[in-house]
């Protein structure tokens, strides 16, 4: 018996060799997403340094942090039955991914907005994901916090998009929006906790709808074009 069996009273587990893996799909899934996210955000970060384009950039390194955040998420899982729960591969996970929200409005912001806006959007954003660090930090590490903090920015994203490729036609304001929505319909879809099978729950359903949004993102980061 590992040090944790209560964990596979919860979820289902397999034995791969002496390993027991928890909620094998959602760690392959994740694993999947990490890799997406690695090389998509390589690919962007190769075609933003060149040119100069910071907003890209930021979008790149966004996609960089998710891949760390997705790394961990599928470790944080799998590994339960041998290492338990809320472990420091949780709390990695948690803050990636809000550095990775916060590097897609820093992105965004860059290409679809002007300076006097683009700072109002920031210097309200990055202290707020200051704050949701230091909370997670001091033990606010359930997954409803960082919903708390990563709804709203998706939000933001969804508007800041719709409004620019409503009054300019731009593309890269075109596949914000969609990034953003996909994101937004995958998260619904894990708070439903509706799953198609024991092994094959809402989280991955999530992370299928998750591998959709960052090849929107892929496409957003290189339509996109520094605004000043």
């Amino acid at each position: 018996m590992g040090p944790f069996p209560e964990v596979c009273e919860q979820v289902p587990c397999v034995e791969v060799g002496s390993w027991v893996i928890a909620e094998p799909m959602t760690m392959l899934t994740d694993y999947v997403l990490a890799v997406e996210c690695l090389i998509l955000g390589g690919l962007l970060l190769r075609h933003a340094l060149p040119r100069g384009q910071s907003a890209t950039k930021w979008w790149a390194l966004a996609m960089l942090a998710f891949s760390v955040s997705f790394v961990s998420g599928g470790s944080e899982h799998g590994f339960a039955y041998h290492l338990g729960q809320y472990t420091p591969m949780w709390d990695t996970a948690l803050l990636t991914t809000a550095a990775g929200s916060l590097g897609l409005l820093a992105g965004a912001g860059g290409a679809l907005l002007a300076a006097g806006p683009r700072r109002i959007l920031l210097g309200v954003a990055a202290p707020l994901a200051l704050v949701y660090m230091v909370a997670e930090l001091a033990g606010y590490n359930e997954f409803i916090y960082l919903t708390m903090y990563y709804g709203p920015t998706l939000l933001t994203l969804v508007v800041i998009g719709a409004w620019r490729w409503r009054t300019e036609g731009n593309v890269g304001a075109g596949w914000t929006l969609a990034t953003a929505t996909t994101m937004l319909g995958g998260a619904g879809w894990q708070m439903s906790q509706i799953g198609l099978h024991t092994h094959f729950n809402h989280n991955d359903i999530f992370h299928v709808i998750m591998m959709g949004a960052f090849v929107f993102a892929y496409w957003a980061g290189l339509a996109f074009e520094d605004r000043d």
